[in-house]
């Protein structure tokens, strides 16, 4: 079995939260096994404990099928049948908010609907009177950018516009955690660049909790505060990275210049050294 180890990254000092910050939710031997058609049982996860804490982005790195999107797909509640136990920090659901929200890969607006309506489809249990509702409409829509288009449809929309009304449905949630499954996956490079700093601005300004799954090492080290690196199938938690270099700047790190700090480099060469056995075995 791997065991798990954290290493703090020498930085400038501008990481977003420290590491003793409180817990949102904590996830304990977390374990989960699927059984397919020919009943041959197939373990996702086995023995994954986690703390995510207030106002952290955690990123989880890691091969495919090492169970890094059902883990988010237990924390968002929308898979209820695994061992082990996730506990919120604070157990009721307020008035008008969610535990976690998901932003997933794929392109998941609804192409009948104007941006407005995508956003307010996220608020449909939450019991907002008009008033609420349209007030988070319009200030979820106008923090992503896209004020302008709320009468819009998706298919005047461009791929990252598209995304900005998924983080913005999400966000309306005012969820504890928010929970995004390579968001950025399906958009062009220089596309993909643009997103991360705006993601960046963004959770600073919403103070966001985030557990974000990505494949991508850089855009990893560019968005988190943490990154974990799960073993191939059965996942499990082989080690746990601090970052520490962000930049400083009330519109969050530019992706471009974070890549030329010194710390940048080591970092993903450490990924990548936990990374490839990993990569190697799940082929």
């Amino acid at each position: 079995m791997t065991t798990a180890h954290e290493t703090a990254v020498p930085g400038n000092g501008a990481g977003r939260r420290p590491p003793e910050a409180e817990v949102a939710v904590a996830v304990d031997r977390i374990s989960k096994v699927f059984l397919p058609k020919n009943n041959v049982p197939v373990p996702a996860m086995v023995d994954v404990s986690l703390r995510i804490r207030r106002k952290e982005v955690l990123a989880i790195l890691g091969p495919s099928g090492c169970g890094k999107s059902t883990l988010l797909r237990i924390l968002g509640g929308l898979d209820t049948q695994y061992r082990g136990t996730v506990t919120w920090a604070q157990a009721r659901q307020e008035h008008g908010r969610l535990n976690a929200a998901t932003v997933f890969q794929q392109d998941s607006t609804l192409p009948w609907m104007t941006v407005a309506q995508n956003i307010g489809l996220g608020l449909s249990g939450l019991r907002l009177d008009a008033a609420e509702r349209k007030e988070r409409i319009d200030r979820y829509s106008a923090l992503v950018g896209l004020a302008a288009f709320r009468s819009a449809y998706p298919h005047e929309l461009s791929g990252g516009m598209k995304q900005r009304a998924a983080i913005a449905r999400a966000l309306a949630c005012e969820p504890r955690v928010l929970l995004m499954d390579e968001p950025l996956a399906a958009l062009d490079a220089q596309t993909r660049l643009v997103m991360q700093a705006e993601l960046q601005a963004l959770w600073r300004r919403t103070e966001s909790t985030v557990v974000y799954v990505t494949h991508d090492i850089e855009e990893a080290i560019t968005l988190a505060d943490r990154i974990v690196v799960m073993s191939a199938r059965p996942g499990r938690i082989k080690s746990e990275r601090r970052t520490d270099i962000h930049l400083d700047g009330a519109d969050g790190a530019d992706p471009v210049a974070l890549r030329a700090h010194p710390g940048f480099a080591p970092l993903a060469r450490d990924l990548w050294a936990d990374l490839a056995q990993e990569v190697g075995d799940a082929l």
